[in-house]
């Protein structure tokens, strides 16, 4: 659908965000890491990964990559940070259907999207480098486009560019 709207229009943009990268429902333990709930069960769904539309399977995650990320077809990432206080995730009875829908973690963006990112390198043959430009466009550059003229004062490091910088040690994301 999106390539034939593309081909059609200029305007059409497609984004996706880390977690669908990063993540696939079968990674997803029904509420394993709920170490601090003393009512543990192992049949309780575990809320906190519920967002929409939600986290699906190793295939779709793939396809993502391969048919998405990889030929462009996807245009940037961006965050679905919808931030809740925690009772509001309903983690003790695992009701999916009231529970708060969205993923916080605006501070993980950036580690997650490198770190699916390495994993796709292992099928690719990419650099280090190369994934760096693949970032910078997703984070960067491609969303400067979307708004008329911003472009030509932000998404890049030129001379007369507003420096919005990011340096982070690469080695030291686990």
């Amino acid at each position: 659908i999106a390539e034939r709207k593309r081909d059609a229009t200029a305007r059409l943009t497609v984004e996706t965000c880390p977690h669908y990268l990063l993540f696939d429902s079968a990674s997803i333990a029904a509420d394993a890491t709920n170490d601090d709930n003393e009512n543990h069960n192992d049949n309780v769904v575990d809320t906190r990964f519920k967002c929409f539309p939600p986290i699906r399977d190793e295939t779709n995650r793939n396809e993502l990559w391969q048919n998405g990320m990889e030929t462009n077809l996807i245009d940037m990432l961006a965050s679905d940070h919808s931030p809740c206080e925690s009772d509001m995730r309903l983690r003790d009875s695992g009701d999916l259907q009231r529970a708060w829908g969205g993923l916080s973690g605006l501070q993980y963006q950036l580690p997650a999207s490198w770190h699916a990112a390495t994993e796709l390198a292992s099928q690719t043959q990419k650099t280090d480098e190369q994934l760096l430009s693949d970032m910078t466009r997703w984070w960067s550059t491609a969303p400067s486009e979307l708004i008329p003229g911003l472009a030509q004062r932000k998404g890049q490091i030129e001379k007369g560019f507003q420096a919005d910088v990011v340096w982070w040690d690469i080695d030291s994301i686990a």
